[in-house]
């Protein structure tokens, strides 16, 4: 496998999206949350820097771990991901510094507004100010940074998510809002026992030769499907019948099939249940209006927004990579595997720290 192919999967298999970068908005409540405040130590490794300003190893750890959190302990920590959560925050860096440069950002009396407000609750709750800086890893003062992020990002997406652009957005993405539902078939690669990086990275190899088998006219998918997969519904070529966007199948897989026009196949898909290939075949129209789903279109339209903001701020930055982490090549795009410190150190904290997740709303049909 080309190392071109692990950056396709990384955008799909996590199924992470800007959904990670933008939900950091929660980072108060939880003690590992990373800052730049506990990388202030000169010993601790760069992974990037942005415009000089660096994105150290204990940092990207601490996203990492934040990341495997939130998917619930259920991904291991490939190059791949490793790669996407540090774009995210090369590109969460650059939008700091456009919401301070374009006066978007708060104002200072807004910052001791919220510092005040945040002491108070820690007095009524009997947590010490400087206690619950520490458990952080924060001082006040990288705590005044954090807050440029959490109380101006949500205020600049609230501006330009406007009733005419949420609308806007619905009619270019009608499919994945308006209630209809996607037929699609699927070939599953289960994945036994932890999921180490060795065995998903194998995994989404033997995905992808299946894949070109069928890209290549020598199998069907449902002849696939019976030949390798481990679902019971290899019996009918995968079938899984139709479903809606949201609420039925985990959010990749999901994710996915709705991305794709019926005949297409998917690019390897990771979910809880294994590595995918996924067969869009047939499509239902609904009928729910944007104002219906307008909280979907809010989370989901200002994840691009996040996307788009961040690539065109990157176009006058300097980004230097320093390869103690993998990234993904600024030029070809290739995924650029780096030291294994990263990912063998997030992944033991995050099974350490990592509180009960909800359980992902069970599809009846995802484990065919």
């Amino acid at each position: 496998m080309s190392n071109s192919q692990p950056v396709m999967d990384a955008r799909r298999i996590c199924g992470v999206g800007l959904g990670i970068a933008l939900a950091i908005a929660g980072w108060l409540a939880v003690p590992a949350t990373a800052t730049r405040a506990a990388d202030t130590d000169p010993g601790l490794a760069v992974a990037a820097t942005v415009n000089g300003d660096p994105i150290t190893m204990g940092e990207l750890r601490r996203a990492l771990v934040n990341t495997i959190r939130q998917l619930g302990g259920s991904v291991a920590v490939v190059p791949a991901l490793e790669a996407q959560v540090l774009n995210q925050q090369i590109d969460q860096r650059l939008i700091e510094n456009f919401l301070k440069k374009s006066g978007k950002a708060p104002q200072p009396a807004e910052i001791n507004a919220e510092i005040e407000r945040l002491k108070k609750r820690m007095q009524q709750e009997g947590t010490p100010f400087e206690k619950f800086l520490s458990d952080r890893g924060l001082t006040e003062a990288s705590l005044r940074e954090r807050l440029v992020w959490n109380l101006g990002w949500p205020k600049y997406v609230k501006e330009q998510l406007t009733d005419e652009a949420l609308a806007k957005y619905f009619d270019a993405h009608r499919r994945q809002y308006d209630g209809g539902e996607v037929r699609a078939s699927h070939i599953l690669l289960r994945l036994e026992g932890p999921r180490d990086p060795a065995a998903v990275e194998a995994a989404l190899a033997k995905a992808n030769a299946i894949r070109q088998q069928i890209a290549d006219g020598k199998l069907t998918f449902a002849a696939a499907a019976a030949k390798y997969s481990a679902g019971p519904s290899r019996l009918n070529g995968g079938d899984q019948g139709f479903f809606p966007r949201h609420g039925v199948m985990v959010e990749p897989f999901a994710q996915a099939a709705f991305a794709l026009e019926p005949g297409e196949v998917s690019q390897p898909v990771l979910t809880p249940f294994g590595v995918h290939l996924i067969q869009a075949t047939d499509a239902k129209p609904g009928k729910q209006t944007w104002q219906a789903a307008r909280q979907q279109l809010e989370a989901d339209a200002g994840r691009d927004l996040f996307q788009q903001l961040g690539a065109e701020e990157r176009k006058a930055a300097k980004i230097e990579f320093t390869g103690n982490a993998s990234y993904l090549h600024p030029e070809t795009g290739e995924l650029v595997p780096g030291k294994p410190a990263a990912t063998e150190q997030a992944a033991p904290a995050a099974a350490g720290s990592a509180k009960p997740a909800p359980p992902t709303p069970a599809p009846p049909k995802a484990g065919k």
